[in-house]
């Protein structure tokens, strides 16, 4: 078996440690891609014909939010948030919001 330098074992654990960085970067933006899915309890919402879905591009273009300035992430719309709310649906009948937490 080969003998390994100490300088040699650093860099190959530097490297790990890298690589392994990379990967949970990539599987949280794979995460935060996901589509939700609505619990049971609110799937009412997106099966009603008089709620309407409302769309942020700043919840949901990471890039584009980037672009325009904004840091980090959103408190609550962030799929990383304690709390998260993926949407809400707006009622134009009864002019009421709303919110869907998961």
């Amino acid at each position: 078996m080969a003998q390994v330098s100490k300088p040699q074992a650093l860099v190959a654990a530097g490297a790990g440690a890298v690589l392994l960085g990379i990967l949970a970067v990539r599987i949280k933006r794979a995460r935060a891609r996901k589509a939700y899915e609505l619990p049971a309890w609110l799937r009412w919402l997106e099966e009603s014909s008089s709620h309407l879905r409302m769309r942020m591009r700043e919840w949901e273009d990471g890039p584009w939010r980037r672009s325009r300035g904004w840091h980090g992430s959103d408190l609550i719309h962030s799929p990383d948030s304690a709390v998260y709310i993926p949407c809400y649906f707006y009622s134009p009948e009864e002019k009421i919001l709303q919110v869907s937490p998961l």
